[in-house]
């Protein structure tokens, strides 16, 4: 079930946020003049709901009219600027000065490396199918067919195994359920699994676990975003999801162009351009 986040970003398309925290944006941008800034886009630290609630100023960064950037050091202290704010961040934004608002490839850099540690900030929790099949998970390889799952542990985590077509019959049978699949043992100790005419050999398990295969797991959903505004108050915005593959078994991620949905709730974030302006003189060089 992808509720609540889907719900907020009307099906991934848009980025909530309030009002205070989009003017804050655009007030930066204008102290900030031709030249480029950056910083992050926040949502309190109780709340889930993907919505960007206040924005900050990124501490000790450097800035022209063609770049902005901070160091390792700098994104630390910001880190911690933001926990004690009591906030964490969900997407960063930037302004590019006198130019149109648009993603760069340094941009979608950004993006591609943060994507995954910003959308766990919000990151809502779904049951979804298991994969039936093979499956690296660690240091085990998993079998699941039916109700069945086997999982095989392997030592130093040696996941050489091989699948072929069953072409000789002696094997011992140790477990099978309703005649298909069945875990085997051969001659001479590999754990082998007959599936449907091919028989799966595993090198050098350790343990052998069976047990129900209940068909449901837990899932992970996750969204970030990234805002790029101008001196001029336009805007353009990207949405990033990191999402579980269930034919995949693993979590992928997708980015694409995303509206603003600005919102207007009963409290909201204030400031005064004389407060942001002190901020700026104080983090910016």
């Amino acid at each position: 079930m992808e509720g609540r986040l889907k719900e907020k970003t009307r099906d991934f398309k848009e980025i909530p946020i309030t009002k205070g925290a989009f003017e804050k944006i655009k007030t930066y941008a204008k102290i900030s003049g031709a030249d480029e800034c950056y910083g992050f886009l926040l949502t309190p630290l109780e709340k889930f709901d993907g919505v960007i609630y206040n924005a900050i100023l990124a501490p000790d960064q450097r800035v022209s009219m063609g770049s902005a950037g901070i160091s390792g050091e700098a994104a630390a202290y910001a880190k911690a600027e933001i926990k004690n704010l009591g906030y964490k961040p969900i997407g960063f934004w930037h302004s590019h000065g006198s130019m149109s608002p648009f993603h760069s490839g340094t941009d979608n850099k950004n993006m591609e490396n943060l994507l995954l540690s910003l959308a766990s900030n919000v990151e809502e929790k779904y049951f979804g199918d298991r994969k039936e099949g093979y499956d690296v998970e660690g240091n085990d390889l998993v079998f699941r067919r039916g109700s069945l799952e086997v999982k095989l542990s392997l030592v130093d985590g040696d996941f050489s195994f091989d699948v072929k077509p069953v072409q000789e019959d002696y094997f011992q049978t140790i477990a099978e359920c309703n005649s298909k699949p069945q875990l085997v043992i051969t001659q001479n100790q590999m754990v082998v699994i007959n599936d449907n005419g091919k028989r799966l050999m595993v090198k050098n398990p350790c343990s052998i676990q069976l047990r129900q295969n209940t068909g449901k797991t837990i899932r992970n959903l996750g969204v970030a975003y990234s805002i790029v505004v101008n001196r001029r108050g336009e805007h353009y915005a990207q949405i990033g999801i990191s999402k579980w593959c269930n034919s995949c078994e693993r979590l992928e991620t997708e980015v694409s162009e995303a509206k603003l949905n600005v919102l207007d709730p009963e409290q909201d974030i204030s400031f005064t351009k004389r407060e942001l302006e002190t901020e700026f003189g104080l983090k910016v060089n």
